[in-house]
């Protein structure tokens, strides 16, 4: 889903990944900005040291993470194959990406100060669940360097897109 104001697209709606789940899972869309400046501008954040303490940072790195993921897709003249996954009991994974019918990419983002690896539970427990998927796992912080920990590849935000680029043939 897309949302037009005034002839502009400004947000966009990924939808919930639910294939082969056996739990109950939360279904209502989430939204994005494709422009986190406009967000920030709305909440009134003019300066990165106020962004950096202000108490919806993680929500707005998410933001800025999903929306370049689908902006690398599109300036390839594909459309994002985007969806994100959350159960009822709290646990989500922030992107997944489905490369086709049976492998996908999950994606936990965090902004957090310092890198915890509390980050990896929700990629952990989604793997759990969905035995007969292949699926690749990454955590995207703004301060991580670039690592494995277990089977999930812990990049920057500036390393994603070259591994994006890569795992896609963008």
């Amino acid at each position: 889903m897309v949302i037009i104001i005034g002839g502009k697209l400004y947000c966009f709606s990924p939808q919930p990944y639910y294939n082969n789940f056996n739990k109950r899972l939360i279904k209502s869309p989430k939204l994005y900005f494709y422009d986190t400046g406009i967000v920030s501008s709305l909440l009134r954040i003019s300066e990165y040291t106020t962004l950096r303490t202000y108490p919806l940072y993680g929500a707005l790195y998410e933001n800025l993470v999903i929306s370049e993921i689908v902006k690398i897709f599109y300036h390839s003249g594909k459309r994002p194959p985007i969806y994100y996954w959350k159960e009822s009991n709290g646990k989500e994974v922030d992107c997944i990406l489905e490369k086709n019918f049976n492998e996908i990419i999950a994606i936990e983002i965090k902004g957090g100060e310092t890198f915890s690896k509390d980050y990896l539970k929700n990629l952990s427990g989604f793997v759990n669940e969905s035995t007969s998927l292949k699926i690749k796992k990454y955590l995207i912080h703004p301060e991580a360097k670039a690592t494995k920990i277990k089977d999930i590849t812990v990049l920057s935000w500036e390393d994603f897109p070259s591994e994006l680029i890569k795992q896609f043939s963008l």
